[in-house]
């Protein structure tokens, strides 16, 4: 699985969602239920509630980057805020909750031990497992090469679905994107 950059955020989204699906029949869970807004009024790209529910506002999601600067937000890259990427965040909740306390155990120390995967992770654990799940799902080869520990996690109870090398996934990407990538899974 590979992106061109010119894929628009509808594109993305129902990609993602198609991702979702293929990677809850592979692993026997069911399928959250996922809603999609346009115009939610809210800053947040997206919301996952308990009870299996998961939001995308597709008004602050964005579009591949095409050269970076300001915006870094490409399908299967560290930064993504694309409506694929947001999906697989807000689902990265969803299988960490299906999971419970005694995986959430698993992430409590693993700063001290591993980089974080973003600075979203700053934001507390919930979100430091979501953005591990996010590369897990998108592109997990990244996610083993650069923070490993996570991937194993991860990967006890979880088989990922996108198979091909993180080159790959990320083939189409700006130069920049990269080798912004082999920076960060040698921190």
């Amino acid at each position: 699985m590979s992106y061109t950059g010119e894929e628009t955020k509808d594109e993305l989204l129902y990609i993602g969602i198609d991702l979702l699906e293929k990677f809850s029949k592979e692993n026997g869970i069911r399928m959250p239920h996922i809603y999609i807004n346009s115009g939610m009024n809210t800053k947040y790209y997206g919301l996952f509630y308990p009870k299996n529910v998961i939001h995308v506002n597709m008004k602050t999601c964005r579009p591949p980057v095409k050269t970076p600067g300001y915006d870094w937000s490409y399908p299967g890259y560290v930064q993504d805020l694309t409506p694929l990427g947001i999906l697989a965040h807000e689902f990265g909740h969803y299988i960490s909750d299906i999971l419970g306390k005694s995986f959430r155990k698993n992430f409590v120390n693993i700063k001290k031990i591993e980089e974080n995967v973003t600075a979203t992770d700053e934001r507390g654990l919930d979100e430091k497992m979501a953005e591990a799940a996010r590369l897990f799902l998108t592109n997990p080869d990244l996610l083993k090469r650069g923070r490993p520990l996570r991937y194993e996690i991860f990967k006890e109870h979880y088989t990922p679905i996108v198979k091909h090398r993180w080159k790959t996934v990320l083939k189409n990407a700006h130069p920049k994107i990269i080798n912004a990538a082999e920076r960060w899974m040698q921190k």
